[in-house]
């Protein structure tokens, strides 16, 4: 279902259409249809307002009228936030940092350290080190 892939929603009016996409106003760039949508949305008309549900590329999954034009002058338009990429490379060496100790507290002693019982400890000591102060 397109729902399930929506990651943001962004809200404004269709100032432009073409084949596959349209624009909103004040928004720089064209919002392209997925062509993994099942179904397919209909094409907005220029001057509708419009919520459009946004994946984690950028393509429309979904399209919702959401009032007049007239009606939305008064709502901001919300950006479409970047994808959620890896997270910086600090963040990613306290994080191997946490599971391999993790690992080496848990398997001491020749005995053998479950998963789930690595993970749990390793969120533990990425908290302590990222503690406030």
């Amino acid at each position: 279902m397109a729902q399930d892939r929506v990651v943001s929603e962004v809200v404004g009016v269709v100032s432009a259409v073409h084949g596959n996409g349209f624009r909103l106003r004040d928004r720089d760039g064209f919002l392209n249809i997925s062509r993994f949508c099942d179904p397919v949305p209909a094409m907005p008309a220029v001057g509708e307002a419009v919520a459009v549900g946004v994946d984690a590329k950028g393509y429309v999954r979904t399209i919702a009228s959401v009032a007049v034009a007239g009606e939305l002058d008064a709502l901001d338009d919300r950006p479409v936030p970047a994808p959620a990429g890896p997270p910086n490379k600090d963040t990613q060496i306290r994080r191997m940092h946490a599971l391999t100790t993790a690992t080496s507290i848990l398997a001491s002693g020749n005995q053998r350290a479950e998963p789930a019982a690595v993970l749990t400890l390793a969120a533990t000591l990425v908290a302590w080190v990222e503690r406030p102060g």
